[in-house]
């Protein structure tokens, strides 16, 4: 799991690829490691910086 890489601005155009729902950042440390998705609650890893929006490893 990685530090998010992405701006703020980037995080608001994504969105869950299950329900089309907005992502949230959940840090761990001050440093996000996963995004949950504030429709569906899963929740997607963080690796290397780069979020991983696959529905297969996205966990409740």
């Amino acid at each position: 799991m990685g530090k998010l890489s992405h701006s703020t601005e980037l995080l608001q155009m994504v969105v869950c690829p299950r329900c089309h729902q907005s992502l949230v950042a959940l840090p761990s440390a001050d440093v996000p490691v996963s995004l949950r998705c504030t429709g569906c609650g899963l929740q997607y890893p963080i690796v290397d910086g780069i979020p991983i929006l696959l529905m297969d490893r996205g966990k409740q």
